[in-house]
């Protein structure tokens, strides 16, 4: 971010300074200091490269914290947060209705993108509300005979009501490798939103109720598709939860990172150049980068992105906040993307396929991000344990 702004506030050195007069009451509280922490996209690649391996991520989450409880939450998001995301049908009402906004409001299309002028300042290229969530497809999951493994999903807000197909992939791909998954209806958003916004108790809470909601099925292990997801039950469950190790009490995965060490998938390299994108949850946050690379080099003609290393911009709820600087962070990455001849990018991340099909969209490219499994489902030969 220090790139686009080019103020020392803005990094992980200067907010560390600022927190630490905080603390010491050498500064008071301010609505400009909580923008200086807000303003982050939580990449954790600082965390990566600190040659003294500072956790940059549990100053900044005491910072927000801290920050929230003595100057207030923003009303809407605490609203919903603490009100509407807790409660499953609540929850599934509201993006129903969305979705028939989307619908209603005027706006340009391109393929399988709408311009909705009065989302976020400018308008925004996104993809249509499912009609049906990928929770509401899975109710009942189809039984794998003598599977020898057990997989709970993890699917995240993103992907349950926009991107459902990606669930479909993940299912699909166990299936083809003899394990069975199962989907707990109860579960709810990871989280990560509310640590964000420094609202740590909505975030314990959703926490404690996705611990309970995954403590009800019998599994070996938790795989989800979304990367922040994944670094949030990896990392941040233990401490939300009181515990050490695993905050669920069973292994998570990442599904490419999942598929690569568990599975004995095979796969065709199908004829479409595809390269992919690094989720910085997935690369920094978990230390997964070279599994999605390794999959897709075996299932397409797979070429590397130059400076691959570009965030997209979208992390979470600062693309909200932050529009026109998450688009300056992101431009740096399609603009990567310019020379390759590639027409897919695959990623791990929804947030991020949300971003770079907006941003690619603007940009007049004829490309499509998607998830790396929906790659790895087309060149899968595996014919699966038929139930």
């Amino acid at each position: 971010m220090f790139a686009e702004l080019q103020d020392e506030a803005f990094v992980a050195r200067g907010r560390i300074r600022l927190f630490e007069a905080l603390r010491r009451n050498e500064v008071a509280a301010s609505p400009e200091l909580q923008k200086i922490m807000s303003a982050c996209l939580m990449c954790q690649r600082c965390s990566e490269a600190c040659p003294s391996g500072v956790q940059f991520m549990e100053v900044l989450r005491a910072a927000r914290e801290r920050l929230a409880n003595e100057l207030g939450y923003p009303l809407f998001a605490s609203l919903v947060l603490r009100h509407v995301v807790p409660r499953r049908k609540l929850f599934d009402f509201a993006l129903r209705g969305a979705s028939l906004i989307q619908r209603i409001i005027p706006g340009k299309k391109q393929g399988h993108l709408r311009h909705l002028p009065l989302f976020f300042k400018g308008g925004k290229w996104l993809p249509p509300i499912s009609t049906k969530s990928a929770l509401r497809r899975h109710l009942s999951p189809e039984r794998v005979a003598d599977a020898k493994v057990r997989v709970a999903l993890f699917v995240g807000c993103l992907t349950n009501y926009v991107y459902p197909e990606i669930v479909d992939a993940c299912v699909e791909l166990l299936r083809r490798a003899e394990i069975e998954t199962v989907i707990p209806p109860s579960q709810l958003c990871c989280g990560t939103p509310a640590v964000a916004l420094g609202d740590i108790d909505a975030a314990r809470k959703l926490a404690q109720r996705n611990k309970e909601s995954f403590e009800s099925v019998t599994c070996d292990c938790i795989v989800t598709a979304c990367a922040s997801c994944g670094r949030m039950l990896k990392h941040e469950y233990p401490y939300l939860l009181g515990g050490k190790g695993q905050g669920l009490g069973v292994p998570v995965y990442d599904i490419a990172e999942f598929i690569h060490a568990k599975t004995a998938l095979e796969f065709r390299r199908l004829d479409e150049t595809v390269t992919y994108h690094d989720p910085c949850h997935l690369r920094w946050g978990q230390g997964i980068q070279a599994e999605p690379r390794e999959l897709l080099a075996r299932s397409c003609q797979f070429k590397e992105i130059p400076n691959d290393m570009y965030c997209c911009g979208q992390a979470g709820t600062f693309h909200v906040f932050y529009p026109e600087v998450a688009e300056m962070i992101g431009r740096r990455k399609v603009e990567s993307l310019t020379e390759l001849d590639s027409r897919e990018v695959a990623t791990g991340c929804p947030g991020c396929i949300l971003q770079l099909n907006d941003l690619m969209t603007k940009a007049g490219m004829r490309k499509k991000a998607l998830h790396t499994v929906e790659v790895l489902l087309r060149a899968v030969t595996n014919k699966g344990n038929q139930a």
